[in-house]
């Protein structure tokens, strides 16, 4: 597998701790969602020898796991999301 194309940490506040800019916080309905921080790790690789194929990997750190869970899905529909809309 090659390097990670971007290794990224997030806070549920909205702060990357990258120096490309601050996005703004994505919160669930309260069922869903306890509304309090959560920190995690977004891997996004491409792997060896099959083009156009990569490997997301998506790690909390800290936090609320109901809350991670929210996250982990709205992230994983928008890569979804965003694959579909390049080709």
């Amino acid at each position: 597998m090659h390097p990670p194309l971007q290794n990224l940490q997030y806070t549920r506040t909205g702060t990357r701790t990258t120096p490309s800019g601050v996005g703004e916080p994505i919160y669930g309905d309260t069922a869903q969602d306890a509304g309090d921080e959560v920190r995690f790790s977004i891997e996004l690789t491409q792997i060896d020898r099959l083009k156009d194929t990569y490997s997301l990997d998506i790690r909390r750190l800290k936090g609320n796991l109901r809350s991670y869970k929210f996250l982990y899905d709205t992230i994983r529909e928008y890569v979804c999301l965003s694959f579909y809309l390049v080709l």
